[in-house]
């Protein structure tokens, strides 16, 4: 039999080997490698939580509030430490009440994952996960933001707890407001912009060299020279010889 600490380490390399930081920005916004996620939108400044006692399948509730903190009581409260917190879970048994602080704002971390690793089957692609850990450090919880720009609305859903070395909630937010923003650049792009500055500081340098440290003038100032006035002809080569793939034709028959 495979004992269930295995399985949960197996789970957690495979998470961790796909996974990618982002960086913290604020309580509600990140930057990833895919761009930047902003959803403060969704935060609620009152005492409440946006996403209030939804019900998960474990049969318990759970609440949410992004970027501001809120707190949450009841009448007939055995135990409420859901105080100034980010996610709570709410139990009900026998008539009590029981309040656990299950993550709080300025714990948040931010990561990217495959939606599938994290059971959604319907998005294969990454998908940002916000963790929450509680104060005392005993429980966290995970908000995987989804991205969802045909439609308005937020969708808000839970799945309560799920399998993890220390007691784990995971929530579900389906929001346009989970898209990475289109004017973030990309990787090619921030290559592409250290690539053309290198190659202009490169030139730059060069003819200044050239001109007051050689006394070169017109052409000649240009560094390398030989290799730039040759690059056309290279390049024409080496595309002939990738479309021919090497190959020659033979000389005539004499």
């Amino acid at each position: 039999m495979v004992h269930i600490e295995y399985v949960l380490i197996v789970v957690t390399v495979i998470r961790i080997a796909f996974s990618d930081k982002c960086e913290k920005l604020s309580s509600c916004k990140c930057e990833c490698p895919e761009g930047i996620i902003d959803f403060s939108s969704l935060g609620m400044s009152g005492n409440g939580p946006r996403y209030k006692d939804v019900l998960a399948p474990d049969g318990y509730q759970y609440s949410y509030n992004p970027c501001d903190p809120f707190s949450e009581t009841k009448p007939s409260v055995y135990e409420n430490h859901c105080q100034n917190v980010a996610a709570c879970q709410i139990i009900f048994i026998n008539g009590v009440y029981q309040f656990y602080d299950t993550g709080v704002q300025n714990s948040v971390t931010f990561s990217t994952v495959p939606g599938t690793s994290l059971g959604i089957q319907d998005h294969p692609g990454n998908v940002v996960v916000a963790k929450y850990t509680s104060a005392d450090g005993a429980r966290q919880t995970e908000v995987a933001l989804v991205c969802n720009p045909q439609n308005e609305q937020t969708a808000f859903d839970t799945l309560g707890e799920v399998a993890s070395a220390k007691p784990l909630y995971r929530h579900i937010l389906v929001s346009p407001f989970a898209c990475f923003e289109s004017g973030a650049l990309s990787a090619g792009s921030i290559m592409l912009i250290i690539f053309f500055s290198l190659l202009l500081a490169y030139f730059l340098f060069g003819v200044t060299f050239n001109r007051f440290g050689r006394n070169q003038t017109g052409s000649d100032v240009i560094p390398q020279k030989a290799f730039w006035i040759s690059l056309p002809t290279l390049v024409k080569d080496g595309s002939l010889f990738v479309v021919t793939r090497g190959q020659h034709k033979p000389y005539a028959a004499v």
